[in-house]
């Protein structure tokens, strides 16, 4: 289970110290997404995530002023940047040639197209996840993000371990029905 930062508890001003928590609670699941696409260990995406909250910390004023959409790509821009150091490291501390990063960009202009497609893909899906219940975005994060087994899933919701399966498909239905409506107004770029 998630547990805030001891950094957070340690913000002496109590506004920020809200802020902070609430951040880190709503954005956790994405932040732990962004860990996972660029490190392979599961532990390494848990240790940038709270790596990522105490630089997040550090700009505790500027978060404050920004809006929601904002706010998010801060995040991720955190996130990742906290990973790429950690995979950084760890290639020098394993003598892991430098020229080996250069293997995750994209080699040709086709690559790039569906690198920004992939993107394009993963931010409307996210836009779909967001507009759900929140139960419904509690229980796919649980399962997709965190991969979580369907009994401790039932743990934290408080339901019988049979009720998850019924609970995600109905959940994953509706995300998938906003998806399509998104595409056919338009309001999707692809």
């Amino acid at each position: 289970m998630m547990m805030l930062p001891i950094a957070i508890a340690r913000i002496e001003d109590a506004g920020e110290r809200v802020f902070m928590a609430r951040l880190y609670q709503e954005q956790y699941d994405l932040m732990y997404a962004q860990a996972r696409r660029l490190l392979d260990v599961p532990q390494d995406a848990e240790d940038t995530v709270q790596e990522a909250a105490e630089r997040l910390i550090k700009q505790v004023a500027v978060l404050m002023r920004l809006e929601d959409h904002q706010l998010r790509a801060y995040v991720i821009v955190t996130v990742r940047s906290v990973a790429l150091d950690l995979l950084r490291k760890n290639d020098h501390i394993h003598g892991g040639d430098p020229e080996d990063m250069f293997e995750r960009i994209p080699s040709s202009e086709e690559d790039v197209d569906a690198a920004l497609l992939w993107e394009e893909t993963v931010t409307g899906l996210v836009e779909c996840i967001e507009r759900l219940p929140e139960r419904d975005q509690t229980a796919l994060g649980m399962k997709y993000v965190r991969e979580m087994s369907d009994g401790e899933i039932a743990g934290v919701l408080g339901v019988k371990r049979d009720s998850v399966r019924p609970l995600l498909k109905r959940a994953r239905a509706h995300a998938r029905a906003m998806w399509e409506e998104m595409n056919a107004d338009g309001l999707c770029v692809r």
